[in-house]
């Protein structure tokens, strides 16, 4: 069960951006965590710890409204922009197997992507004015399983980290319930949640399009639980870090698979330092531990409408790989970091298309 970009636009938004952790286990979020179909109104850049450059976000954002007031999104009229963080934990192995980024601290991990979130809103609301800030939405994933956390919203958009619903606990409490019985039981849970006092209370439930995208994404995920149960036993044989590559600069959103690859979203290495070093730590121990050079993919798409792109992508590869060189030396020195660069077209058939050094191409 698809949500698509009809769906999402009936909930009331006309773009959906996603900020997941750069852990490789959490590529293939969209399509199979979440269950949310491709489409021009949903983009995703990770960012180690789901610890987005709100700057980069705010541009983002007026763009996407510039977009909407002159009409560049189809029945945007009245829609607004949803920003989701998306934070991991590790149920087997809470202390080891949770977000690098955070030193497998979830408190810490949940509470960082909240707080990216929080400064978001302050900063369009504070350049835009009262009102302007987007909606957003707060989700766990525990990679061991798939299953997820939403943090429900209150009325005023506020996200508490303690009030949420596990869809871990409500596959176990809907297991043998026909679906209109699990979906009320569904409904019920999130209205319990809503309703919490202590540590969970809000000022209010939710307004009806996110309480719609809410319920919509929770089912959904029953799917995925129930697809690591019918062929990986439940849980994932390996559920600590097993990516075989790092991929730097734009991800490649045609390869959406568990565990393939570590992603760190960057335009420069310094703007993508910490999310670098999280990559290099973490095949540290997969690879150079063993004698092996770090593979590292600096990949970058281009729009073959615009004259010059491809060259200017190209580029930008190559002042990518140069920078990643430069910061880690040694490894370099030492063979232990192989880099290679490629580039793919947004409208055309180029995909992941790999591009030689200039001393490469000057002997050949």
């Amino acid at each position: 069960m698809a949500l698509d970009a009809a769906f999402i636009q009936s909930c009331g938004y006309h773009t959906l951006d996603v900020s997941p952790c750069a852990d490789g286990r959490l590529q293939g979020l969209l399509p199979f965590v979440l269950r949310v179909a491709p489409s021009d109104g949903v983009c995703v850049k990770a960012y180690a710890g789901a610890m987005f450059d709100v700057e980069g976000d705010v541009g983002d954002w007026t763009h996407r409204e510039l977009d909407r007031l002159t009409g560049g999104i189809p029945g945007g009229e009245a829609a607004n922009y949803l920003k989701v963080a998306v934070y991991h934990f590790s149920t087997s192995h809470p202390g080891d197997q949770g977000c690098a980024a955070h030193g497998s601290n979830d408190a810490k991990a949940t509470e960082s992507a909240l707080a990216r979130l929080n400064e978001l809103r302050a900063a369009v609301e504070n350049t835009f004015g009262q009102g302007a800030a987007p909606d957003v939405l707060l989700i766990g994933v525990d990679t061991d399983i798939d299953a997820i956390r939403v943090h429900l919203p209150d009325a005023n958009g506020e996200v508490n980290p303690h009030r949420y619903v596990d869809t871990g606990v409500l596959y176990r409490e809907t297991l043998g319930m026909t679906v209109e019985a699990a979906r009320a039981h569904v409904e019920a849970a999130v209205a319990s949640t809503e309703q919490a006092e202590g540590w969970g209370r809000g000022s209010g439930t939710m307004a009806a399009g996110m309480r719609r995208l809410v319920l919509r994404l929770l089912e959904a995920n029953l799917s995925q639980i129930e697809f690591v149960i019918q062929h990986h036993a439940g849980r994932y044989a390996v559920i600590g870090h097993d990516e075989e590559f790092i991929c730097v600069g734009e991800a490649t959103s045609y390869v959406q698979m568990r565990n393939k690859y570590y992603y760190a979203h960057l335009d420069t290495v310094e703007e993508g330092a910490a999310d670098m070093d999280v990559g290099i730590r973490i095949f540290s121990g997969l690879n150079v531990k063993h004698g092996l050079a770090i593979p590292v993919l600096v990949h970058f798409h281009y729009s073959s409408r615009v004259p010059g792109a491809r060259e200017r992508a190209v580029l930008r590869c190559r002042r990518v790989k140069a920078a990643i060189a430069a910061r880690y030396p040694q490894l370099h020195a030492q063979g232990l970091l192989h880099c290679q660069m490629a580039v793919s077209d947004w409208y055309g058939n180029e995909r992941c298309a790999f591009v030689e050094d200039e001393v490469q191409e000057a002997g050949h």
